[in-house]
């Protein structure tokens, strides 16, 4: 921009009317386009106007064309004039509210809270049309708006590559557990069969049983009839026979009890696999929504970058993370500043010392340590400490970070209860 030009821009105003989306710079216009309409929005135009663009158009020839047909030149008028109204029409009431500022400083002003609020869009048009803003702060307001587009895809991507790499883990877990339920059916069913082989084998000891029954009133009639000495020769081999049916019918009841115990024993394994399948849900569960909360802070229209406030607010409050792996730790912050919370991460006995988790628990709002990656002296300071101060502290069964995340989701519930008990355990019910 030349001296002439700035000079000029910094003169009196020669109206206060806001300028059109034609009357201003064409290099602002991408900006405009890309950050204040999205695709659909853009492709509704078309419709209306009867615009001849092939269908398979990719988005970004679509925005191009629509940016070049910005400064209403010739036969581009009138589509200038429809993204015009549209931009008025769909930010009338942040319009509405702009029009009392009639200084650049209070544009500066507006402009500085829109982005503390994440409302960019709407305040971007008003801005950037108003009578009042001069050229070096229409530059500031530019490049702010251009590296945010930068940040915003660089966050997509990183996004994008943490949802397949969970995906695929996902995957692995659901065909573990596709396994292990093909194992116990397998087990159960030959539990079945044996069961009802004991069964049969009781309804023919029952037979034998009632067999030996009649063979004894048959004696009876035989001892009347027959020399007494026969007669209590064959009773001898019958109650031989007897005895021997009745050891049998004793083993095979052993038997029955040793399937019966075994079956109770599968029984209580299949349920120590259920409450393993829901820990994991639940903690798949938590991931999802730590990377919803990741993604929903994205706005839909276009590449506009808006940061989400999503479910989970830690007001500031300061998360002490105490043990763990240090190549966790950036992703543990990550996921805590997301939630507008401040993270301190100690060893837990490797390195920091003693001295460093005292003054680390002094700084905390709450404490999380896994119990499978830290020292016992870490663990005994840490519940020492935070009974005696009242602190929350929440122990994970293990250090990955979707134990993590559950953990984080129960600290913010714990924080949010003034009455609640002073520490969550994790450990009784799951696996660790």
């Amino acid at each position: 921009m030349c001296e002439a030009c700035e000079s000029v821009n910094q003169g009196v105003k020669t109206t206060t009317r806001r300028k059109k989306l034609w009357e201003l710079d064409p290099w602002l216009h991408c900006s405009i386009i890309g950050t204040c309409l999205s695709v659909k929005e853009l492709k509704r135009i078309i419709r209306k106007l009867k615009i001849d663009v092939p269908s398979s158009c990719p988005d970004y020839s679509l925005h191009g064309f629509f940016v070049k047909a910005a400064a209403g030149e010739g036969e581009h008028k009138q589509i200038a004039r429809q993204l015009h109204k549209l931009l008025e029409r769909k930010f009338q009431s942040i319009i509405n509210k702009t029009r009392n500022i009639k200084d650049n400083d209070d544009l500066v002003v507006y402009w500085q809270s829109s982005l503390e609020a994440g409302t960019i869009p709407g305040p971007y048009w008003a801005v950037i049309t108003s009578p009042y803003i001069s050229s070096e702060f229409q530059d500031v307001v530019y490049g702010e708006i251009h590296m945010l587009s930068h940040l915003e895809g660089a966050a997509n991507r990183n996004a994008l590559a943490q949802l397949q790499t969970q995906e695929k883990r996902f995957a692995q877990m659901e065909e573990g557990l596709a396994k292990e339920r093909a194992k116990h059916r397998r087990q159960l069913s030959e539990r079945d069969a044996r069961i009802q082989e004991l069964e049969v084998c009781t309804r023919s000891l029952s037979k034998t049983s009632c067999a030996l029954e009649e063979a004894r009133d048959r004696l009876k009639l035989m001892v009347e009839q027959s020399r007494i000495d026969i007669q209590q020769q064959m009773i001898a081999n019958l109650q031989t026979r007897l005895a021997e049916s009745e050891e049998q019918a004793a083993a095979k009841e052993i038997q029955y009890k040793e399937v019966v115990e075994k079956s109770a024993c599968l029984e209580n394994a299949n349920e120590e696999l259920q409450r393993r399948v829901e820990a994991l849900v639940r903690d798949s569960r938590a991931m999802e929504q730590a990377l919803m909360a990741m993604q929903n802070s994205v706005c839909d229209n276009g590449d506009c970058p808006v940061a989400g406030t999503g479910e989970i607010n830690l007001c500031g409050r300061c998360i002490v993370f105490v043990g763990g792996r240090s190549t966790q730790a950036p992703h543990f912050r990550a996921l805590v500043e997301q939630y507008n919370g401040r993270f301190v991460h100690h060893d837990g006995g490797l390195g920091d010392g003693q001295a460093r988790l005292e003054g680390a628990l002094s700084k905390a709002d709450a404490v999380i340590f896994p119990v499978d990656c830290v020292s016992h002296n870490a663990t005994r300071d840490i519940k020492r400490y935070c009974k005696q101060t009242m602190k929350p502290f929440v122990p994970l069964p293990t250090s990955g970070l979707a134990s993590f995340t559950r953990g984080l989701h129960d600290t913010v519930e714990m924080l949010a209860a003034e009455g609640s008990e002073v520490g969550m355990d994790y450990t009784d019910n799951n696996e660790g």
